[in-house]
């Protein structure tokens, strides 16, 4: 019987993607070749940022960082983006994952961020780098967590997608778990940066029974960042956790 209710989902799964297939086929989203939602050639394409800048003053910051005259006002120690929402397959990759659910996504926006740290870490300026980037492998990768009852509306948290392929790819610990989201709140995109820091404060805790991070190094993940507020949020918990370093890396900037 056992065997019987296994075979029956696993043809269930079977005709959910044929159906799936013939409503909405799977086609590269820049140039509609058949087969993967970004073709290696068009992947290609995508432009990976090369320079970072503070991401309060603007100031050009080769590794990310806040300033120094910044970085008094938070408990990150810098915002990493890998690339920008003004190229359209991005900006179309990262609403399909969202708002369409089309979750194999979260494969390709994760190898854009591997890139990404790859090629920071490869910088070798006369800057000392962020202890961060020093040994990939040894970093903690964890997701800016959803909220129990958007996670039920959405069926999934597209940062912890993207984050869990991320260290995968990078071969480092992913923590699921580290963070909650304690507290509903109305959805960011339409409030002012102002609304959005008032919104979102105090919404997140360590998660119960969390593996420790102290001294660890934190790479925070999400899909898009735009004032910085939720990432700022989610670094107070983790630093007053003992996190040695914390640096919120996303997609593009929102």
């Amino acid at each position: 019987m056992e065997f019987d209710r296994r075979k029956i989902r696993e043809i269930s799964s079977r005709a959910e993607v044929f159906l799936l297939d013939l409503i909405f086929p799977i086609e590269c989203l820049a140039c509609g070749a058949s087969g993967r939602w970004i073709c290696p050639e068009c992947f290609r394409k995508i432009r990976i940022l090369a320079g970072q800048t503070c991401f309060v003053c603007k100031r050009e910051n080769i590794f990310g960082r806040f300033c120094r005259s910044c970085r008094v006002d938070y408990a990150l120690d810098g915002i990493w983006l890998a690339t920008d929402y003004e190229q359209k397959l991005v900006a179309a990759a990262i609403k399909n994952l969202k708002y369409r659910f089309v979750k194999d996504l979260s494969a390709d926006l994760a190898k854009v961020l591997a890139l990404f740290l790859r090629q920071m870490a490869d910088l070798r300026p006369e800057q000392k780098s962020p202890k961060t980037l020093s040994d990939l492998n040894r970093i903690l990768v964890t997701p800016v967590p959803l909220h129990p009852r958007r996670l039920r509306w959405r069926g999934f948290n597209q940062a912890g997608l993207i984050a869990e392929k991320l260290a995968g790819i990078l071969g480092c610990s992913y923590g699921d778990h580290v963070l909650v989201r304690s507290k509903y709140t109305a959805p960011q995109t339409k409030l002012d940066e102002a609304e959005r820091r008032s919104n979102i404060k105090n919404c997140f805790a360590l998660a119960p029974g969390a593996q420790s991070i102290k001294d660890r190094s934190i790479v925070l993940v999400d899909d898009v960042i735009t004032t910085g507020a939720t990432v700022e949020e989610c670094a107070k918990v983790l630093k007053c956790a003992g996190a040695r370093e914390v640096y919120a890396l996303a997609i593009a900037k929102g």
